[in-house]
């Protein structure tokens, strides 16, 4: 499972002489008197405020456009993210964006069948398994299918 974050943040920006500077192609241009330069702007992303770097964990990923990618998401990867821009004349905080990784259910291995439910004749065996391999985490769905099997048995009788 892939799980791509995009939190959308208004550009650092200044407006000068009526005109409103962007931070297309990831730069932040400003504007002085009668020239303009463009200064490149730092993006990092934070997980419940604390940095994510691609060098400490190898499932997260920064696009060029700086978005965040979060490869085969684990639980672990539920958290609140946020987005931290900045560059000489100013710092921008995005919204938080929460990211909730949710768990289906998977069937547990089944039982071995039960003894034949009765000493004598034609009775019932029976088996099951459970919905906890992994457990439903987060609004995941529940497993899809029995939880039960039933067969019948013939028991023999003494003569």
């Amino acid at each position: 499972m892939e799980v791509e974050i995009v939190v959308e943040l208004r550009p650092l920006g200044l407006i000068s002489r009526g005109r409103a500077c962007n931070a297309a192609d990831q730069q932040f241009c400003l504007q002085r008197l009668e020239h303009e330069r463009c200064v490149h702007v730092d993006v990092e992303w934070l997980k419940n405020d604390k940095l994510v770097s691609s060098l400490t964990d190898d499932k997260v990923d920064t696009r060029d456009d700086y978005g965040l990618i979060i490869n085969e998401a684990r639980l672990s990867d539920s958290a609140n993210y946020t987005c931290l821009a900045s560059n000489i004349v100013a710092k921008r905080r995005s919204a938080t964006a929460p990211v909730i990784v949710y768990v289906n259910g998977g069937w547990s291995l089944w039982t071995e069948w039960s003894a034949c439910n009765v000493p004598c004749g034609r009775g019932v065996q029976k088996r099951s398994r459970t919905c906890t391999n992994p457990a439903p985490l987060n609004g995941g769905a529940f497993c899809e299918g029995m939880s039960v099997q039933k067969i019948t048995c013939n028991a023999l009788c003494p003569s």
